[in-house]
C-alpha cells in the first residue's frame, strides 16, 4: 500500500542566503540529509530519502549555490565546509529540532563531521558516507585529471548541466579545484581538526572499489572519531548508497533504531 505520507519543501533565511529544503516522515526520530559536490539533498539521496521517511522524519537541503539554494552563485573560500555545517545546523534550529541524527555522503560527509563536532548536543548519531578528513598526495593525484569535466562520467556532467548549464558548472569546478588546491598546499586539513570533538555514536561506510575516496581515509577517520564503527562494502564503489540502496537503507535503520552497527556480510 502506498504510503500518505507528504513532502513539505520550502526556503528559509540562513545566514544572509534562502536555503531549500524538503521534509518527509514520522515520528521523533529526525535525520538530517548533506549531499555532497555539486549535490541537491533530493537527488543525492533519491534511493535513500523516502525509504528512511517511513520509520522517521528526514530533512534534506540544498548548501547556498547548489540546485535550489540559488541565488547566490556557489562559491569556495577556504572555510566553505564550515560555512555550510553552520548553515545546517541553524536550519535544524529554525525547523525546531534540538536533536536529531546526521547522514551526510562526499563532501557532504565531511561537512555532517563538523556539524557534529561543532554542535555535540544536538547530534544524536552520525552516519558518513564515502568521506575523508584530508586531502593527502594520493588524492591530488586521483582528482587532478577530473579538473577536466570531460573526462568525468558523461551522465554525470549531464545531469548537473541540467541543474545548473554546463558553462556554470565548468565554472564552479574550476574555483572547486582552486580552493582544493590551496587546502592542499596548506596542510590539506579539511577536518581533521574536529574529529575529538565529535561525541556521539559514528558509522563510517566505505566502498573497497572507491575510485574517489581510497579506504585509508575511513579507516583514519575510525581510529580518530571515538565510538565509531566501521563498515567495509566488498567492492563497493563511490556512491554506495545509490549502487545498493536496500542494503545501505537497512544498515542505517539499524543503526539509528536499534544502535546496532552491523557489519556488510550481516546485511
Amino acid at each position: 500500500m502506498a504510503s500518505e505520507l507528504e513532502l513539505e519543501s520550502g526556503k528559509l533565511e540562513i545566514n544572509g542566503v534562502e536555503i531549500f529544503y524538503c521534509k518527509r516522515g514520522r515520528g521523533e526520530t529526525v535525520v538530517l540529509c548533506l549531499p555532497g559536490f555539486f549535490g541537491t539533498g533530493l537527488g543525492d539521496f533519491e534511493h535513500n530519502f523516502h525509504v528512511l521517511s517511513e520509520s522517521m522524519t528526514v530533512v534534506a537541503f540544498d548548501p547556498r549555490g547548489y540546485g535550489n539554494s540559488r541565488p547566490p552563485k556557489r562559491q569556495f573560500p577556504l572555510d566553505f565546509y564550515y560555512i555550510d555545517a553552520k548553515d545546517s545546523i541553524l536550519l535544524m534550529n529554525k525547523l525546531g529540532y534540538d536533536k536529531y541524527c546526521l547522514l551526510g555522503w562526499s563532501d557532504g560527509g565531511v561537512t555532517a563531521i563538523i556539524h557534529a563536532a561543532l554542535n555535540p548536543k544536538g547530534v544524536d548519531k552520525l552516519i558518513a558516507l564515502s568521506c575523508c578528513a584530508y586531502f593527502s598526495q594520493v588524492d591530488v593525484d586521483l582528482f587532478s585529471p577530473l579538473e577536466d569535466i570531460s573526462k568525468w562520467n558523461p551522465k554525470i556532467v549531464d545531469h548537473l548541466s541540467q541543474i545548473y548549464g554546463k558553462e556554470t558548472l565548468i565554472q564552479m569546478n574550476k574555483e572547486y579545484y582552486q580552493n582544493f588546491y590551496q587546502i592542499f598546499n596548506n596542510g590539506g586539513d579539511i577536518c581533521k581538526s574536529e574529529l575529538d570533538k565529535i561525541a556521539c555514536p559514528t558509522l563510517i561506510v566505505h566502498g573497497t572499489k572507491d575510485p574517489m575516496v581510497p579506504q585509508f581515509h575511513a579507516d583514519y577517520l575510525h581510529q580518530h572519531i571515538k565510538n565509531s564503527h566501521l563498515c567495509i562494502v566488498p567492492d563497493g564503489k563511490h556512491a554506495i548508497h545509490k549502487r545498493q540502496p536496500d542494503k545501505v537503507n537497512k544498515l542505517i535503520q539499524r543503526f539509528i533504531h536499534e544502535d546496532t552497527a552491523l557489519q556488510w556480510d550481516q546485511l
